[in-house]
């Protein structure tokens, strides 16, 4: 299995190329910030002020991440996840999969990998974008110094990283259905009843049961809109467990279903 692995993972990075998921992903990386730059570059802000703040790259991250968090990244992963998962369905590959010497285990390893691998790339292309609205101002408007507090490296990666982690029950179960279903719009569906209710649900105090619920409230309290919330059970071990049970479900079903093909 572990020798496969990595020939797998080249194929099917190869068929991620017959979709649009790289380029969905891309847009929707760059869609906050490019209306927080546009915002900015208007003659009425004051970017003097704005620049010279001491908090602002917080205030920045903020700003491009709240409906980021919320709205588009649980979005991105729901369509991302169908978008690939279709390659097979839409090209009648499964029997011709199953049919080859390759464990069922390797390829549904090599399926989340590129998937994961696809998803990373938002992140690095919100966080880029970031930087891009930072500077690009004092490019275009010759009187707009640079941000003068420094670009803090450790808060984007510290804070990506919270937050792939707490994507990860959105990941996982999105990731499973859309490998159970043929019909794409069945785990978008269910998918986007799950998070519709986990938004609506976050003033609950049993909302972190919700899996979905995990990456807004995890960027709500890095942002101090819920510092002073305190929930029964520790946000990060819902998730944990919740990503142990989809991936370990998602398995079964994939591995066991007859008729993926």
């Amino acid at each position: 299995m572990i020798s496969q692995l990595p020939s797998v993972i080249a194929v099917e990075w190869l068929k991620r190329k017959r979709c649009p998921a790289l380029w969905l992903v891309l847009l929707a990386a760059c869609f906050v910030p490019a209306i927080v730059l546009a915002a900015r570059l208007r003659p009425s802000t004051p970017l003097a002020a704005i620049h010279a703040s001491t908090k602002y790259w917080q205030s920045l991250w903020n700003t491009s991440w709240e409906a980021t968090a919320i709205l588009i990244l649980p979005l991105v992963i729901m369509l991302v996840a169908s978008l690939l998962a279709q390659i097979e369905f839409r090209n009648n590959t499964w029997k011709q999969l199953n049919a080859s010497p390759v464990p069922a285990a390797t390829v549904w390893l090599a399926k989340l990998i590129v998937f994961l691998a696809v998803i990373l790339l938002f992140f690095i292309a919100i966080n880029a974008a970031i930087v891009g609205v930072a500077f690009m101002p004092s490019v275009v408007y010759s009187n707009v110094a640079f941000p003068s507090a420094p670009l803090p490296w450790q808060m984007f990666f510290e804070h990506s990283v919270n937050y792939m982690f707490s994507a990860l029950p959105i990941v996982l179960l999105q990731f499973s259905l859309s490998l159970l279903f043929r019909n794409f719009v069945v785990s978008i569906a269910i998918g986007g009843a799950i998070w519709i209710l986990s938004i609506g649900a976050l003033s609950w105090e049993h909302v972190y049961l919700l899996p979905y619920s995990h990456l807004p409230l995890d960027y709500l309290i890095g942002a101090g809109s819920m510092s002073k919330r305190q929930f029964p059970m520790e946000i990060g071990v819902a998730t944990y467990a919740y990503a142990a049970i989809f991936a370990t479900v998602g398995f079964l079903a994939f591995k066991y279903r007859s008729d993926r093909g």
